[in-house]
Formats: C-alpha cells, structure tokens, sequence
C-alpha cells in the first residue's frame, strides 16, 4: 500500500479551501470588473455578491471566546452558508434515500414527504432561527437593563469580545459609554460594586476602601445626572457636553485609585497569611474598570439561554408538529372525498334503460302532483261542533 503525499492537497482540500474563498473570489472578481469598465455591475451581480458575503463570509484566523464564570471556550460558528451546505445535502438526501427504499417495499412513498417537512423545518429553524430569537431577546434585555447590546449599525447582537469598548481604561473611553446611551447602566453597575470584605485587612493600605467604593458610586450617579440635564428628552443622539470633561478625567483616576488599593489589599493579605482574602482579592482584578463590561456580559447571557432553550424546544417540537397536522388534514380531506364518492353512490340517478316508460304522453302529464297546476283552491271543511262541550 502506498503512502499518502502529505505534500500534496487531496480533493476534499481543494473543494474546502475554494468554499471558504469564495466571498472573497466573487469579490475580487466585481472589483476587477468595475475598475475596468468604469462602471458598477447590474442588480443581479452585487445581490449575489451580498448573498456570497453574508452567507460564506468568515474569519477563520479567530475565534470568539465565550466566557462562562471563571471559565472561556472559543465558539466557533461556521458561517450559514456552509451549514446549509453541510446539513441539507448531508442530512436530508440520505434520509430521502432511505424512506424511498421503505416506500418501494411497501408502495407507499409518503414518508419521503415526512422526510423534507420535518428535516427541511428542524433545518431551516437552526440555521436561521437563533440569531433572531437572541436579537429580540437581547432588545427586550437593553430596554431593561439600560446596557447597549445591540450594535448600533445594525449587525446584530454586540458580540462578547465587543464588551472589550466598555472597560473604563481612560477618559475618552467613560465620555464614549455615556455618549452610546450606557449611562444608567454604568451607574447600575457602579451601584452593585462592594469591598468583598477587603476592609477587614488589616493595614494602612486597607483603610478606607470602602468609602473610596462610596465615593466613586456618587461621582458616577452625578455625572449620569448632569449628563442627562445636558440631554434632555433622550434624544436619538447624545452630546457630551465639554463642561464635564474634568469630572471624566477624576472618575476615570479614581478608578485607578481604587484599583491600586486592591493591588495593595493583596500584598498585605499575602503578607499575612489570610489564603481568603488573597483569593478575593485576585478575584477582584480588574473588577472596577470593567465593572460596565462585567455587567453587559451578565446581562447578554440569560438572552443566550433562554434563546438556546427556545430553539431547542422549537427543534424539537414544531417540524413534529407542522408534519403531524399535514397529514391529518389530507387525511380529513381523503375521508371527506371518500364519503362523498359513497354518497354519490347511493343516491346515483337510474339509467335510462330503467326509467318508467312514456308512451309518448306529454311530460307535463306525467310529473307530480305536487308539482301540476291546481285549477282552483281546495274548498275549506265545515269543523262539527264538540259533543263535549257543554257550553253551547
């Protein structure tokens, strides 16, 4: 048996690497075109363009980290296109093949159409479902919580390693959260911020790190205020107003501050041998600055969930659903049929060979009585009076 070349890309390798550079051959390929001709290709041209981009287009260099807790995984989900690709031909024609080698044994080829209503709606729902669901979700998530998670230039939901924008890492960056409308939900996160019980540790270091918590939820929840009287309405467009610039710089050092407190906290519980308070303090890292960050993943997740259950119930549920009714109405409506071809039956009109002779009379003569003229009314009965009533 020979060996395998390595070197040399079999056939699967060459169809996988045309798939994934095929939005950007179609691409090019338009560029060209333009840039020769001078002018733009036809509507067909650039919609199939846009179809090849939003449905093959993908980095495959890097893959989003989902973070659960203290834990991360890298999520990598394929583009629609190549889904669609791998799971209708891969799934439904096989299943196809195989409900057609069941109807020749029984000349009953129905389950082929069970087949496509069940596998082409699971299909079709997993696909293409999810990311509506998660963006509804999402919407209904923002409205409560205040926090943006919807990209405001409309591509959808804000993706986790995009919450990165909300770390307070400057001035320009807390200007740039409240510009974006995360105003109230800076404040709602800054609010939910405590010491852990890093102000039991003992030393200079750890004294007042609980009122330097304090002090920076009411600079925030001032600077919100004022922000939103420079606002006012909620306009579409929000303004950050130069007057504030000097408070976003002191915030933005006091987070610093509090966060080089908790650097010192941490030295000194490893000075002194509390193992749970080091732990608490490692934690804690990074705590502050991203306090926004931390909040808009808590708030995104509960949305992947319930989106995640809800697919998984509709998968589960509705193709058996939607197939199941299908069959019970042609079967309503072959009964339906089947009854009324009995019915004919039954009440068929004789042939002629079987009807009553006419010997040549008039039609008119032989129809019913009920139906024949009457030549005058029939005339009305005299009513005996009652031998009982005593009365008369």
């Amino acid at each position: 048996m020979s060996e395998l070349n390595v070197n040399r890309p079999d056939v699967i390798s060459r169809m996988a690497t045309r798939f994934f550079e095929a939005p950007a051959r179609v691409q090019n390929c338009i560029t060209r075109r333009t840039e020769a001709g001078g002018k733009m290709p036809n509507a067909l041209v650039r919609g199939m363009t846009g179809l090849t981009r939003d449905l093959f287009d993908y980095d495959y260099r890097e893959f989003p980290r989902v973070a659960l807790g203290k834990f991360s995984f890298p999520l990598a989900a394929p583009p629609k296109g190549a889904l669609l690709l791998l799971l209708y031909p891969g799934t439904v024609i096989p299943r196809l093949y195989r409900a057609y080698q069941r109807g020749k044994e029984n000349n009953d080829y129905r389950e082929m159409g069970d087949v496509l209503r069940r596998d082409l709606t699971a299909i079709t729902l997993f696909v293409f479902a999810l990311g509506p669901v998660v963006k509804a979700l999402s919407w209904c998530t923002q409205n409560l919580s205040g926090v943006k998670l919807l990209d405001p230039s409309g591509n959808g939901v804000l993706k986790y390693s995009q919450f990165k924008n909300y770390e307070i890492d400057g001035p320009g960056a807390l200007k740039a959260i409240l510009a974006e409308g995360n105003g109230h939900a800076l404040r709602a996160a800054v609010n939910g911020l405590h010491d852990r019980g890093l102000s039991a540790v003992s030393g200079k270091h750890a004294e007042g790190f609980a009122q330097e918590i304090e002090k920076i939820k009411a600079s925030v929840s001032d600077l919100v205020k004022d922000f939103d009287a420079h606002n006012p309405g909620q306009p579409k467009t929000l303004k950050w107003p130069a007057a504030l610039d000097d408070r976003a710089k002191n915030i933005h050092e006091s987070f610093k501050a509090i966060e080089a407190k908790r650097e010192a906290v941490l030295n000194v519980a490893r000075a002194s041998g509390s193992g749970e308070m080091v732990k608490v303090a490692e934690k804690m890292k990074g705590e502050f600055t991203g306090v926004l960050q931390n909040y808009a993943k808590v708030r995104r997740l509960p949305a992947d969930l319930i989106s995640f259950g809800i697919m998984v119930g509709a998968i589960g549920y509705l193709p058996m659903w939607v197939n199941t009714e299908w069959n019970k109405r042609q079967f309503e409506k072959k009964v339906a049929a089947k009854a009324a071809s009995e019915l004919k039956k039954v009440h068929i009109t004789p042939p002629a060979a079987l009807q009553a002779p006419t010997f040549g009379l008039n039609p008119a003569l032989q129809a019913p009585m009920v139906n024949r003229p009457q030549p005058f009314a029939p005339m009305p009965m005299a009513v005996p009076p009652s031998p009982f009533n005593w009365s008369a």
